[in-house]
């Protein structure tokens, strides 16, 4: 698979124009929470001015009590990113299935990966099982990006345990947009071939700050990453922002609430677009359409300062697509009247 190029991702505004809105990134506009914030402004001298020792071990921790796992199960890194790259590496010369439509970051760090299936919404159980028989190693995400739909975790299980001799990795760096994830997170699964990736970029706001986990039983793999990792492989500031943000329980019921709100106003305001919108359980929204109807939907909003995420082919979308998040509520008029305006 040749990812060729694949566009700016979402969040980028380097080199860009006026942005008023900018709806081309999934990261929640509600956050981060602000006791993080607080947190954040009132940490000791000493650890912004020592190197972070404990930093990597303080992430592990806070994920193991988040989820009432061993520590030892967790391996910290700079956000998911990170941790993918990482298991690229490690995997070396092993078959890469990649589950089709994928994520940006995947088609980059796999460029040799096979493509399977394709299409405007998230995988079926027979596209991953074909992949999971034919590879490897396969990678997806759940939730699923660009669709934000859902894939149970019995089903995710009972393929990887039918077909024990692949690894399966799952990101779910968007779980924590979801109101229950139990049904959902393979972690805690008594799996030995299922790794699973974890991040507070995207619900907790804290992207700039990079920080995440990979969850796996495989003791050979968990060395394998730990051998890759550099000397301080997480700052001092992202392990206490993430540690933080794990605690928030009020915070992350009541940005739940709002998010699904912002999602429900967006499935209204884009009911008469001439564009196909993909359902999904998130905050974002996949539409897709012809080619001249995308192009002329994304052109508008741009020009009208407001950024989405437009989709390359290799993406596996299988039709012209641009994905759009949810604006926060004090945002929703820049929206609107950019969408009322003709065309």
């Amino acid at each position: 698979m040749k990812p060729g190029g694949l566009g700016r991702q979402g969040g980028d505004r380097q080199g860009r124009g006026r942005v008023d809105l900018d709806l081309s990134t999934c990261v929640n506009p509600y956050g981060p929470p602000g006791a993080v914030m607080a947190a954040l402004r009132n940490l000791p001298e000493s650890l912004v001015r020592l190197h972070p020792y404990e930093a990597a071990s303080q992430v592990e921790q806070a994920y193991a009590r988040y989820f009432g796992q061993p520590v030892d199960e967790f391996v910290s890194g700079r956000g998911a990113s990170d941790l993918i790259w990482w298991l690229s590496q490690s995997f070396g010369d092993a078959s890469i299935g990649l589950p089709m439509p994928t994520y940006t970051e995947f088609l980059r760090a796999f460029p040799q990966a096979r493509a399977v299936g394709g299409g405007p919404s998230t995988h079926t159980l027979e596209v991953i099982e074909d992949a999971m028989r034919t590879n490897d190693v396969v990678v997806l995400s759940n939730p699923h990006n660009p669709t934000g739909q859902v894939i149970r975790r019995d089903g995710l299980a009972g393929i990887a345990r039918q077909y024990h001799l692949a690894t399966l990795v799952v990101d779910e760096s968007y779980i924590d947009f979801l109101p229950d994830g139990s049904d959902v997170t393979l972690i805690g699964c008594d799996l030995d071939n299922v790794v699973v990736l974890r991040s507070p970029s995207k619900f907790f706001g804290l992207a700039g700050l990079r920080s995440g986990a990979a969850w796996l039983r495989s003791a050979a793999l968990r060395m394998q990453l730990r051998r890759r990792r550099g000397t301080w492989p997480v700052s001092a500031l992202a392990a206490e922002a993430l540690t933080c943000a794990l605690g928030e329980r009020s915070w992350i019921a009541d940005v739940r609430r709002l998010l699904a709100d912002d999602a429900g106003w967006l499935d209204e305001s884009l009911a008469h677009a001439a564009l196909d919108i993909a359902p999904g359980l998130l905050h974002f929204r996949l539409a897709t359409g012809p080619a001249h109807e995308v192009a002329a939907f994304a052109g508008s909003l741009e020009s009208s300062g407001i950024l989405v995420r437009v989709l390359d082919g290799a993406h596996g979308v299988g039709r012209p697509a641009v994905r759009i998040s949810a604006p926060a509520r004090p945002d929703r008029p820049v929206l609107a009247a950019a969408l009322a305006r003709p065309r």
